[in-house]
């Protein structure tokens, strides 16, 4: 931990006034009392009926990912499979998360809502796999015990883009088959292959898998900018191949972003697993943690302030050349180790410069910051990558931001408030 020293100096160092501005997104959504029903006749209109029979146990994918309206989206597949007479079962399908044990997966579920008495169907959550097919090369696939001895699968997942490779099959319908329903074991193997191949074999595994389990639908879920749900699909399982890759197209038009191509300093409030598996989206930040994907925003320095109350996971702070004491004291190491061994990406496990505050954070950047305009440092602060309709920015952005259709000015810069503790004392997000 860093020492007074290390306060005393960057004590001097100037602050920038910031503004309040409000980035405007298409607000398409499906309105929440319409979801249940929707993911009913979605289901029921993709042909559910002819594939699940009476008594037959369906495994129904339940991921770690903080995905809005997904306790209710899961009890809707479930009683609609117990409309038809089945016997449905939730199976956690997450890969490694939840600290890779069966009780911290069905945690997991429990702090998204998804519980036994909720959804009126059991959950089965073990680390246990079997082999559920073989490529040509001999190589196993693995699966969910539970899961690949069902005799029907409902497999639900959001589609999005990935945060560290580029493919027609990213985060979706094929990633939950073959890297969440594959538990530690099979996400470890299929990482072990390296993202540079991910794009070539994400579908290969995902069509074995289809051929081998009695996979019977999928239910694809899109979000808009404000993390909303604005699509849901049942795509049959002879459509995976074929219906995926435009829905990744229209997930990739819906996601939010900063308007801004760059700034010097990205301030980012909180991270946290249920927010990103990035912990903050790098299709956002720009902090990729593979060479295999791009895109986000251009920064010089970042500082990560705190985790979301949903996790103790801090991966992602990795994207950071500075934190907070608060972050690295609240930080469970051996879950964010655990996703790192798991994926290879062990420069995910990296912890940048910690420092005492919010104010000490913002002035190291704005102190190590390597090269900038005459007017100083731009700066712009976000909530987090799920939030983005109200950001700040430094005063120096302000003839920038009028010149951006997107983009509206709330108020002039002013100077920033901090609380006793050194931290903000404004929040971005209007329900803290």
């Amino acid at each position: 931990m860093v020492s007074d020293v290390v306060s005393r100096l960057i004590a001097d160092v100037p602050l920038p006034k910031m503004a309040p501005v409000c980035q405007h997104f298409s607000a398409g959504r499906i309105e929440p009392g319409a979801i249940y029903e929707t993911v009913r006749a979605e289901l029921l209109n993709a042909g559910l009926a002819r594939r699940l029979h009476a008594g037959q146990r369906v495994a129904v994918t339940a991921g770690s990912r903080g995905i809005v309206n997904i306790a209710l989206i899961t009890k809707a597949i479930a009683d609609t499979c117990l409309e038809l007479e089945a016997k449905p079962f939730i199976v956690p399908a997450m890969g490694s998360h939840g600290g890779a044990t069966a009780e911290g997966q069905r945690a997991v579920l429990t702090a998204y809502g998804i519980t036994e008495a909720y959804c009126g169907c059991p959950i089965l959550s073990s680390m246990e796999t079997v082999e559920a097919a073989r490529t040509r090369d001999g190589e196993s696939l693995y699966m969910d015990r539970h899961a690949a001895t069902a005799d029907a699968i409902i497999v639900c997942g959001r589609i999005k883009p990935h945060t560290a490779f580029r493919g027609p099959y990213e985060s979706g319908l094929m990633k939950m088959l073959v890297v969440g329903l594959g538990k530690q074991k099979g996400a470890d193997a299929f990482h072990g292959k390296g993202y540079g191949n991910f794009a070539r074999l994400l579908p290969a595994y995902g069509k074995l898998l289809l051929e081998n389990k009695p996979v019977i639908m999928g239910l694809g879920l899109l979000e808009n900018a404000f993390d909303e749900t604005c699509l849901i699909r049942a795509v049959p399982p002879e459509r995976f191949e074929a219906d995926e890759p435009e829905l990744l197209e229209r997930a990739k038009r819906n996601m939010a972003k900063i308007y801004f191509a760059g700034c010097d300093i990205l301030i980012i409030d909180r991270i946290g697993k249920d927010i990103s598996g990035d912990g903050a989206d790098p299709n956002i930040t720009g902090a990729f943690a593979t060479p295999y994907a791009g895109g986000g925003i251009s920064t010089q320095r970042i500082a990560i302030l705190d985790i979301s109350p949903g996790t103790r996971n801090p991966l992602g702070v990795s994207g950071a050349h500075v934190t907070t004491r608060r972050l690295y004291e609240k930080a469970d190491l051996d879950q964010m180790y655990i996703n790192c061994i798991t994926s290879r990406i062990l420069e995910g496990a990296r912890m940048p410069l910690v420092v005492a505050n919010d104010r000490e954070a913002l002035q190291i950047c704005l102190k190590t910051c390597p090269t900038y305009g005459a007017e100083g440092p731009t700066v712009i602060r976000i909530a987090d990558t799920l939030h983005l309709s109200r950001i700040s920015v430094s005063e120096n952005l302000l003839g920038t931001a009028a010149q951006i259709p997107e983009l509206e000015i709330v108020a002039g810069a002013s100077d920033i408030r901090f609380d006793e503790q050194g931290n903000f004392a404004e929040s971005l997000l209007e329900d803290l």
